[in-house]
């Protein structure tokens, strides 16, 4: 039981997610293994269906470059050496988040190398990591260790029974400090070839951060296809303390958590210095918008150029 959880973990950002059994071989629906292991397993059922903007992006971008939603490692760092031996069980989903699965029964951690020349923020506990070594982090069942790379941006929604049960309301924008990136929305109507005709949507989305400012901007949606009326979440991790934002330059409300923001009737912004989270809600227009955030500037006493509270004591 408790290793059908880890694997349908390791599974919910593969391309193909599915359970396996075969004749002669006991039953192993999801919810066959006890009540914990239900709940385990529906959170990761869940948590597939909440990635499907992130997945299909990228099944679209394999489309069109050939490169596979699950790379190795290596793929993406070459001049690493030591993603050819020390990477042998993880994999990245895109470019920008890295999975290591748990495979062995009961275990609680997980240690894991991190391709060199990048910073590394583990999903769980939003700790930071300098890339080239390796790390130990918690991994109990339940919890699979995410890395998401310094830049990344990563489209979630909500959870769905099934791909396209509705129309979202919403679209959470995760994004982590790293300098420039981009990426790029793609959404069609998830069931038919009209694609083919015109009738898809392409959204790029750049950043750049610093430990000062955070620029975010949307570019005007191009294609056919509109995905309905929704809010964009732009949900920024590892965040200083806010000082201002804006949308399209125009100033934005900070009210006191997202359940406010959600209540709000424009624009609105909210800050947890307890997680460092920055949260900016704004509607999508289809038309080229831009967010920017001013922080507190940040405190470097030894003048090694990283602020004061980046660096361990």
């Amino acid at each position: 039981s408790e290793l059908l959880v880890r694997w349908i973990q390791s599974g919910s950002l593969s391309p193909l997610f599915r359970n396996h059994t075969t004749l002669g071989t006991i039953d192993q629906e999801p919810w066959l293994f006890g009540k914990t292991e239900t709940l385990w397993n529906r959170k990761w059922i869940k948590f597939r269906y909440e990635m499907m903007p992130y997945l299909y992006s990228l099944a679209a971008t394999t489309v069109t470059s050939g490169v596979p939603v699950n790379t190795p490692a290596f793929f993406h760092f070459p001049g690493d050496t030591n993603t050819y031996t020390r990477n042998d069980n993880e994999y990245f989903v895109g470019r920008d988040l890295f999975v290591a699965p748990v495979y062995t029964q009961g275990v609680s951690v997980r240690t894991v190398y991190l391709p060199q020349g990048e910073t590394w923020y583990h999903w769980d506990t939003g700790a930071r990591y300098t890339g080239g070594q390796s790390v130990t982090v918690p991994a109990y069942l339940g919890t699979l260790p995410l890395f998401s790379r310094g830049g990344a941006i990563l489209p979630r929604g909500p959870s769905q029974l099934y791909a396209n049960e509705f129309t979202p309301d919403f679209l959470d924008l995760h994004h982590w400090p790293g300098g420039t990136n981009a990426f790029v929305l793609y959404e069609d109507d998830g069931l038919t070839t009209n694609y083919l005709a015109g009738d898809f949507a392409r959204t790029m989305m750049r950043s750049a951060s610093s430990t000062n400012s955070l620029v975010f901007t949307i570019e005007a949606r191009t294609g056919n296809f509109l995905p309905g009326v929704r809010d964009y979440y732009l949900v920024f991790h590892d965040a200083n303390p806010v000082q201002r934002i804006w949308v399209n330059s125009s100033a934005v409300e900070r009210v006191a958590n997202r359940d406010e923001a959600d209540e709000a009737s424009g624009a609105a912004w909210s800050y947890s210095a307890e997680q460092r989270l920055l949260t900016v809600k704004f509607a999508d227009a289809g038309l080229h918008t831009v967010v920017q955030a001013d922080f507190v500037p940040w405190v470097d006493t030894d003048g090694d150029g990283l602020p004061d509270d980046w660096e361990i004591a």
